[in-house]
């Protein structure tokens, strides 16, 4: 019987560990499980959250994108039902002059008023960062045009260009300078730049307050050690400053590209492209053809390019930021 009984205990002792773990690694599952649902459930206000901004990214900015993309695939004039031509409007765009007197214009315009804007900017940064006495007074001045209608600031410098009743021939005039006098907005070799110059009296103190932010946090002590070394001060700017406000450069660089590459209001309230397409730019050749010469596929098809040309520096800044050159 005592031998009977032990062989009994040695059977149910070890069935008994072995239900025993798997009934704690079933409550281990149960228990993991359970508190993966109960995460889910408690992130899930953080969707909830994000969800109005997705909701309209989506419905106003996705979806046209990608109606776009398939409208340039069609002839469609808005009225007649829309007929598939496949990509017949991007082959005629190879052949189209204007649209590639467009893509000039619109490089020319974009890689002027990068690098005026952000040297300009850092400039003005540079010597508000140093002045005492009225330091408030030339930020709020600079940052005033930033906070105007892009039309108002149109409108006010096509005035301020008119040759008779402006302010520009006159003053060129006083100062003995007559010989530079013009109609800016009328001459095709000074049209685009005078806008130039309006995007970037507009621009720069956007410019200026990215770099601004970026030197005040450049510690005192590298300009003091350079000082005891020698430096004057266009070493202090080129040695010190430049090199550490290389990120809010390529900030900088980065907005005013995307900006110049899909300027529109500017041109269209100030000279609507001319005179003779010598202000025309790409997404003024949109508006253009899709809603003056009712070529929406056509259109579409220019906005598709249009973005592709915004995507390659994002793109560039994008690779070249992970590659550790945007730190």
């Amino acid at each position: 019987m005592v031998s009977s009984s032990k062989k009994v205990i040695f059977i149910i002792i070890p069935m008994v560990e072995k239900f025993s773990t798997i009934g704690i690694t079933n409550a281990m599952k149960t228990d993991s499980l359970s508190k993966k649902v109960s995460n889910s459930f408690r992130n899930l206000h953080y969707y909830l959250y994000v969800s109005p901004a997705l909701l309209i990214y989506t419905v106003f900015w996705f979806y046209p994108m990608v109606q776009s993309v398939r409208l340039s695939l069609y002839r469609y004039d808005g009225i007649n039902p829309a007929r598939f031509v496949g990509f017949v409007h991007f082959f005629d765009l190879m052949r189209d002059s204007i649209f590639f007197t467009a893509i000039k214009n619109t490089l020319f315009f974009t890689f002027g008023v990068t690098i005026l804007q952000t040297a300009l900017g850092l400039i003005l940064a540079v010597f508000l960062s140093q002045i005492v006495r009225g330091r408030t007074f030339f930020r709020v001045a600079y940052f005033i045009p930033v906070l105007m209608p892009l039309v108002i600031v149109g409108i006010l410098w096509r005035f301020i260009y008119m040759p008779d009743f402006g302010i520009i021939n006159p003053f060129l005039e006083k100062i003995g300078l007559g010989s530079l006098t013009r109609p800016w907005l009328s001459d095709k070799n000074a049209a685009l730049p005078a806008i130039m110059w309006v995007s970037i009296w507009k621009w720069v103190g956007f410019t200026m307050v990215i770099y601004l932010a970026s030197i005040q946090g450049i510690s005192p002590e590298y300009y003091d050690a350079a000082k005891i070394d020698g430096a004057n001060r266009f070493q202090l700017f080129w040695h010190i400053t430049v090199p550490l406000v290389k990120t809010a450069t390529q900030i900088n660089i980065l907005l005013t590209m995307i900006g110049g590459l899909r300027v529109f209001d500017l041109v269209y309230v100030m000279t609507e492209g001319g005179p003779g397409h010598a202000t025309e730019v790409v997404a003024l050749y949109v508006y253009k053809t899709g809603f003056t010469f009712y070529r929406m596929g056509e259109g579409c098809a220019i906005a598709v390019l249009l973005f592709i040309l915004i995507m390659i520096p994002s793109v560039f800044y994008v690779i070249k930021g992970k590659l550790g050159g945007i730190k």
